[in-house]
């Protein structure tokens, strides 16, 4: 079944790119936060966010920039929550995946 939310897709393609195009270094977190916090403000109708997932790849894929995120969060900041978050990476990959394909071919 495919899921129509353009928005999310969207999205979930930047970040695609993102991963595949940004070093893990200090130059990346300016990027990488500024994802973030325009993704957390996605509304979808057919799917939940997939914030756990984005957050557990970002942690594996890009632990220099997770790290620096995660260091420099105050407490009960959105960054803070979201680096505190403890998700299996295989399952995180796994379920990314499996929203990006049931997602419509239609993006803006």
């Amino acid at each position: 079944m495919k899921i129509y939310e353009p928005e999310l897709k969207k999205a979930l393609l930047k970040f695609e790119k993102m991963r595949v195009s940004l070093p893990d270094e200090k130059s990346s977190v300016i990027h990488y936060k500024s994802f973030i916090r325009n993704f957390t403000k996605i509304t979808t109708k057919h799917v939940t966010l997939p914030t756990t997932e984005i957050m557990t790849l970002l942690k594996h894929e890009k632990p220099t920039v997770f790290s620096i995120i995660r260091n420099e969060s105050l407490n009960g900041s959105l960054y803070y929550f979201l680096t505190h978050i403890d998700f299996d990476y295989a399952t995180a990959k796994k379920n990314f995946d499996a929203i990006l394909e049931k997602m419509d071919k239609k993006v803006g």
